[in-house]
């Protein structure tokens, strides 16, 4: 694949709403570090899973020229992508914890589990629900596999844990539909920026992404991000 003029485009509908971003955009602000076929290949990526990069549903990154850039896509793409689909019925996340005083295990729905108590959380579990399924997809993860004790794996260990088995089991259960899409814990690239992803919501409302859209300033995407990697160089 060859990317040699800065016209690029990359047309498709995302949330609803008519996207288009040119090579030239994608490394005026969102990776100027980027070679043109990597801007090339997170485009596509872009317009493949249908990600919003305006809305920061996805981040091309690359800190070093020597190093293959990397895309990253934000914590709620997986929601999204199993939202769109009319099979989609609901699901079930939690966290595994061990209960040392009674030698047992418990499995809770959402994150809580009490250190000040003795218990120790151990992993995280969850299911995913299809209306054309008789039977739930269903992940469980140790902590011991994910846990870089850093970052968001140091503060919120259990939010994170929890966010691993789902993203696992919705990817699973929609493989068509999350495609060339995997979590940040699970590359080895990732590991090159431990320590350094955490949660990138971003509360600020955006602007209308109708056609063709004049972006608000973005911050460096590492600076509060949870998200989801793929190295760019990996994608055919």
């Amino acid at each position: 694949m060859t990317a040699s003029k800065q016209t690029d485009i990359f047309s498709f509908v995302s949330g609803g709403e008519d996207i288009t971003i040119t090579l030239a955009d994608i490394k005026n602000y969102f990776c100027a570090n980027a070679t043109d076929q990597e801007c090339v290949l997170f485009g596509q990526l872009c317009k493949a899973n249908g990600l919003n990069p305006w809305l920061k549903e996805a981040y091309l990154i690359k800190y070093d020229k020597n190093a293959p850039a990397a895309m990253v896509t934000g914590k709620d793409a997986y929601m999204k992508r199993a939202n769109e689909h009319p099979a989609f019925d609901g699901y079930e996340a939690g966290v595994k914890v061990y209960l040392p005083d009674v030698g047992q295990v418990e499995y809770r729905e959402g994150t809580a589990y009490y250190e000040d108590l003795g218990e120790q959380l151990i992993g995280g579990y969850a299911k995913v629900y299809r209306k054309d399924r008789s039977r739930p997809y269903y992940e469980e993860v140790p902590l011991k596999e994910y846990d870089t004790k850093q970052s968001k794996w140091k503060t919120s260990p259990a939010t994170m844990i929890r966010k691993v088995a789902l993203v696992h089991a919705l990817r699973e259960a929609f493989p068509t539909n999350i495609q060339g899409m995997y979590d940040a814990d699970e590359t080895p690239y990732a590991a090159d920026y431990e320590g350094s992803f955490r949660e990138m919501d971003d509360p600020t409302p955006a602007p209308s992404m109708r056609g063709r859209i004049a972006p608000a300033p973005v911050a460096d995407p590492l600076e509060d991000l949870e998200a989801d990697v793929i190295e760019a160089g990996d994608v055919e």
